[in-house]
């Protein structure tokens, strides 16, 4: 082989080294254990959206009107409450999920992206002191914190119709539409992960959706 050909067979191997490093994170199978939590929860969200279904009048707007939009979020938002009257925090979040969820978090934010996702949660709009009720929406005026896209690697895929978001250091499961609170774990990102400023002060470059 030439000084040439090796050098660039050297060179692509360096390449592909490095992309492969620099690769994001893929989420591992679970254990079986997990997936049955997991399997626990979709079904827990699908019958979420059935009732969200008989609820809902149909589709948003096809429109721009900020006014309009808001009028028909209110009133999904108050078809949906109204339906699911009585749920309550743990309903979709039930005691296993929710530890679930925690030890995914945790893992998340102890693992080699954890500095960089605390440090994106707080140069976020900081949220605080938002009262969280089930069926409640979010206030008006508070802005939703963009959420890491790497903290929610790990997590169970939702549908379209709902997000996960953090807020009071909780992890809230909203109804984009209707902004209405689904269900809530408190305290994720307190117990899972305390801060230590001698660590999280690089500089973040973690993606938000």
């Amino acid at each position: 082989m030439s000084i040439r050909n090796a050098t660039g067979v050297a060179a692509l191997a360096v390449t592909a080294a490095l992309a492969f490093s620099q690769a994001p994170q893929q989420p591992t199978a679970p254990a079986a254990a997990d997936q049955a939590v997991i399997n626990d929860f979709n079904q827990r969200v699908q019958q979420y959206l059935a009732t969200r279904k008989k609820a809902s009048s149909g589709g948003p707007p096809q429109t721009s009107d900020a006014a309009k939009l808001n009028q028909y979020r209110r009133k999904l938002h108050d078809a949906i409450a109204s339906v699911r009257d009585g749920a309550k925090q743990g309903d979709i979040f039930t005691p296993e999920i929710a530890a679930f969820f925690k030890k995914q978090i945790a893992n998340t934010l102890t693992g080699p992206q954890g500095t960089r996702i605390r440090a994106s949660l707080r140069r976020a709009e900081p949220v605080h002191g938002v009262p969280l009720r089930v069926n409640g929406a979010y206030p008006a005026g508070i802005p939703l914190q963009s959420t890491p896209a790497s903290l929610l690697l790990n997590l169970p895929q939702l549908p379209r119709e709902l997000e996960y978001r953090i807020a009071n250091r909780a992890l809230v499961l909203r109804d984009k539409d209707a902004n209405l609170i689904v269900d809530y774990i408190p305290d994720v990102i307190a117990a899972a992960a305390p801060s230590h400023p001698a660590h999280d002060s690089q500089p973040s470059h973690e993606e938000r959706p």
